[in-house]
């Protein structure tokens, strides 16, 4: 029988420093997901909001865009590596909160997660590459209930 894990890493517990990341904790979930033959699907945050997040403090406010796909394409390369039982990659944290307020920036997000999958999928083709967000306040966004403009 085959079990499903989940694990939500926030990226400033786990790489508190750049480069130097800090397996501690992650190490004994991941070990005990190892030891029951558990698949492990990782939450990972690419939004830099208070709610799930934020990003280490030595990236700065990063916005979308190339500076922080390259960030995460090094991050994750490094989980993956590390951790091979991680069978799906969620980005996830507050993503559609940042849309609400920034819908604008769609085209750049979808741009950043095409590259980030392509990368990533070239050093780790068995992972899975997904969100985790609902676009019902951003595509109904300014519309009352039922579909008419407020």
């Amino acid at each position: 029988m085959l079990e499903e894990q989940i694990c939500m890493l926030l990226w400033g517990q786990i790489e508190p420093e750049k480069g130097n990341f800090d397996w501690r904790v992650t190490d004994i979930m991941m070990k005990l997901n190892e030891k029951y033959n558990f698949k492990t699907t990782l939450f990972f945050s690419v939004i830099n909001a208070d709610r799930l997040g934020p990003f280490p403090s030595w990236m700065g406010n990063q916005a979308i865009g190339e500076t922080l796909e390259g960030e995460t394409i090094r991050a994750l390369d490094s989980i993956l590596s590390r951790y091979e039982n991680i069978d799906y990659v969620i980005f996830a944290g507050d993503i559609d909160y940042h849309f609400q307020r920034a819908s604008g920036s769609i085209p750049t997000y979808v741009e950043f997660f095409d590259d980030v999958y392509t990368e990533t999928k070239s050093k780790h083709p068995d992972v899975k590459i997904g969100n985790s967000m609902s676009l019902e306040n951003v595509i109904n966004k300014g519309m009352e209930p039922g579909g008419s403009l407020n």
